[in-house]
């Protein structure tokens, strides 16, 4: 189930029009600052580093069990 939560966190986060994209663009329009979702694509550095963690956690545990057996 954290596995699930945290590629749906990581989907939600890096599409184009999730959530949390459309609020930072209207928080820049309040600014007076004109950009689109996909000016902010290579900013997204929590989706990013939560998808590296995920991917390493997931070979790390895979590792463990082979050492195991």
């Amino acid at each position: 189930a954290s596995i699930l939560d945290a590629v749906s966190c990581i989907v939600q986060g890096m599409i184009p029009y999730g959530a949390q994209i459309l609020i930072a663009i209207g928080l820049a329009n309040a600014q007076d600052l004109q950009i689109n979702s996909f000016d902010l694509i290579p900013y997204l550095y929590y989706p990013m580093v939560l998808l590296f963690l995920l991917i390493f956690w997931i070979f790390i545990g895979q590792y463990s069990r082979k050492q195991k057996t």
